[in-house]
C-alpha cells in the first residue's frame, strides 16, 4: 500500500485555500497580466521574478507556496498564480482616485512596473470597480469611455453590481472592464474580479487551438485526397506487386495521419476543457440581461462558438479519415489475401499436375525397369540352361526357356512391387 508522507498530507489539508479569492472593497483598480508557459525554462524564469518582487523597496511577503505568492506594498498588493500553461501577475490598486467613467484621468502606482516578464503576454485586463453611482449610466459616458465601440453589459451577482466592457484592445494589448459595486462586499467583489479574470485567461486558452485546427484540417483534406486517388488508382485486376505498393503508400498515410493526430491531441484536449470551464465560470456569474445591451455569456458564446467548432471539426476530420484509412487497409489487404489464394491455388494446381506427370513417368520408368530386369535374367538363365544343354542333361533348352520367361517377369514385377511398399512405408 502506498504511504502518504506527513509533508504531503499537509499540502492536501491546505489544497481547499490553494487558489483562495482576493478580497477587495471599491473602489478598486485591478490589472492583470497572463503570459504562457512554454517551457521548463520560463516557468523556473517567473519564479525568479516572483523572488525579485518580494525583494523589492516597501514590499511585504503575505503569502508564498510552490504556485502562489502574494506580496503587499502600501497601496497595491501583487498576486502571482502559476498554472499548468500560464502565469497571471495581479495587482490591485486599493482606493484610487477616481472620476467616474473617466479612464484617462486614472493615476495609479505601479510598483512592478519596472520589471521585464518573460514569455508570450496570453491577456492583459483592467478592471475598474467603482462605487454605486448617484445616477444611471448613460450610454454616452459608456460610449466615451470605451471609445464609441459596442457595448457588452450585463447585471451580475443576483443584481449587486453591473459589468460594461468593450472587449477591445486598448493600445498596450489590453481590455478594460468597468464594474459598479451595487451592493456587494470585499469578499463577492474579489470573487466577481477573479471570475472575470478567468474568463479572459479560458477564452485565450481555448483559442490557442484555433490555428492548430485550421492547420489540422489543410493537413487531413490534403491526405483524404491522396487516399481517395489511392483508391481510384487500384484495379480489379491489378497484381499483387502493384497492390503492395498501394498499401506501403497507405502505410506513409497512416504514419502522417497518427504524427498530426499525435501533435494535436494535448492541445485539443486542452480547448475542449478551458471551454467548459469557461462555460462553469459564467454559470457562476449568473448574468441577466440589461436593457438595451447583450449580456456577457451570450457574447462569449456567440463569438466563441465558431472557434470551438472549427476545433471539433478538426477532430473529427482526423477521428474520420482513421476509419477511412482503415476501411480502405482492410479492403486492400483483403484484396491481395484473396490474390495470394488465387495464386497459391494456381499453383497447386500446377503442382498436381506436375505429380500426375510425374506418377505417369514413375509408372513407364517402372515398367521398362521390370521389363529390363526381367530381360538380364532370362539371359542369365539361358546361358546357364544351354551350358547344361551341352554337357548333355537337357534336351530342349529353348522350350525351357520359354516356360521360364512369363515367371521371371512375374517374380521380377512382385519383387519391384514389395520394395516400393517398404520404400513407402518409410
Amino acid at each position: 500500500m502506498y504511504r502518504f508522507q506527513e509533508d504531503m498530507l499537509e499540502q492536501l489539508r491546505n489544497e481547499i485555500h490553494a487558489r483562495s479569492f482576493p478580497v477587495c472593497k471599491s473602489p478598486v483598480i485591478i490589472l492583470s497580466q497572463s503570459f504562457l508557459l512554454q517551457s521548463k525554462s520560463e516557468r523556473q524564469t517567473h519564479l525568479l521574478t516572483a523572488e525579485s518582487i518580494t525583494k523589492l523597496d516597501g514590499a511585504r511577503l503575505v503569502f508564498r507556496d510552490s504556485n502562489r505568492c502574494v506580496v503587499r506594498f502600501a497601496e497595491v498588493e501583487v498576486r502571482i498564480d502559476l498554472y499548468r500553461e500560464y502565469v497571471t501577475y495581479t495587482q490591485i490598486h486599493n482606493e484610487p482616485k477616481l472620476s467616474g467613467f473617466n479612464l484617462e484621468r486614472i493615476e495609479i502606482n505601479k510598483p512592478i512596473e519596472a520589471i521585464e516578464f518573460c514569455g508570450q503576454l496570453l491577456s492583459s485586463i483592467r478592471i475598474i470597480v467603482v462605487e454605486p453611482q448617484s445616477t444611471a449610466v448613460s450610454k454616452k459616458d459608456l460610449f466615451s469611455a470605451f471609445q464609441d465601440n459596442q457595448i457588452i453589459s450585463s447585471c451580475v451577482a443576483h443584481g449587486a453590481a453591473n459589468v460594461w466592457s468593450s472587449f477591445c484592445q486598448d493600445d498596450e494589448g489590453g481590455i478594460t472592464v468597468l464594474v459598479e459595486d451595487i451592493s456587494m462586499g470585499p469578499r463577492r467583489t474579489g470573487r466577481l474580479i477573479q471570475r472575470l479574470v478567468d474568463i479572459e485567461n479560458y477564452r485565450m486558452l481555448a483559442l490557442l487551438s484555433l490555428p492548430l485546427a485550421k492547420l489540422t484540417l489543410k493537413k487531413v483534406n490534403h491526405l483524404d485526397r491522396r487516399l481517395s486517388e489511392l483508391v481510384a488508382s487500384m484495379k480489379q485486376d491489378s497484381g499483387i506487386e502493384e497492390e503492395q505498393l498501394v498499401l506501403k503508400q497507405i502505410f506513409r498515410l497512416t504514419a502522417r495521419h497518427e504524427k498530426i493526430r499525435t501533435t494535436t491531441k494535448k492541445r485539443f484536449e486542452s480547448a475542449r476543457f478551458y471551454q467548459a470551464q469557461l462555460e462553469e465560470r459564467f454559470v457562476e456569474l449568473d448574468d441577466v440581461q440589461v436593457k438595451g445591451y447583450q449580456t456577457l455569456s451570450s457574447f462569449y458564446k456567440r463569438r466563441m462558438k465558431p472557434a470551438i467548432n472549427t476545433c471539433l471539426l478538426a477532430e473529427n476530420a482526423l477521428k474520420n479519415f482513421s476509419s477511412h484509412l482503415r476501411r480502405v487497409t482492410e479492403l486492400l489487404r483483403t484484396k491481395i489475401s484473396v490474390n495470394l489464394e488465387q495464386q497459391n491455388n494456381t499453383i497447386l494446381e500446377n503442382l498436381a499436375t506436375q505429380s500426375r506427370r510425374q506418377f505417369r513417368l514413375q509408372h513407364m520408368v517402372e515398367g521398362l525397369s521390370i521389363i529390363a530386369i526381367s530381360y538380364y535374367a532370362i539371359s542369365l538363365l539361358a546361358y546357364w540352361i544351354k551350358s547344361l544343354s551341352k554337357g548333355g542333361y537337357l534336351d530342349k533348352p529353348e522350350l525351357l526357356i520359354s516356360l521360364l520367361i512369363p515367371l521371371v517377369i512375374v517374380s521380377v514385377w512382385k519383387a519391384t512391387s514389395k520394395m516400393k511398399k517398404q520404400v513407402m512405408a518409410e
